[in-house]
């Protein structure tokens, strides 16, 4: 991440991020359409976007591939502290 964002920042660009649920591990967004065991955990998904937001590049942001009907309640969209 230091080094994207050091590249970003040296070309004076502005990054679109878009973040799938797919990536997130099933155990903390069950939401997925294509839900894969062992993806991101909670935090590296924060630390991720928090380095970004930090680095001051970020252009845009979507969040992808949340299918409601297989969130069970609601549990992709709660903050996990």
């Amino acid at each position: 991440m230091h080094d994207v964002l050091a590249r970003v920042e040296s070309l004076g660009g502005h990054l679109h991020v878009s973040l799938d649920v797919d990536a997130i591990d099933p155990i903390i967004a069950p939401g997925a359409g294509t839900p894969v065991a062992g993806g991101l955990t909670f935090r590296e998904v924060d630390l991720i976007m928090e380095m970004i937001h930090d680095s001051g590049s970020l252009g845009s942001l979507d969040i992808v591939e949340l299918n409601l009907y297989l969130d069970h309640a609601d549990m992709s969209a709660r903050r996990r502290d």
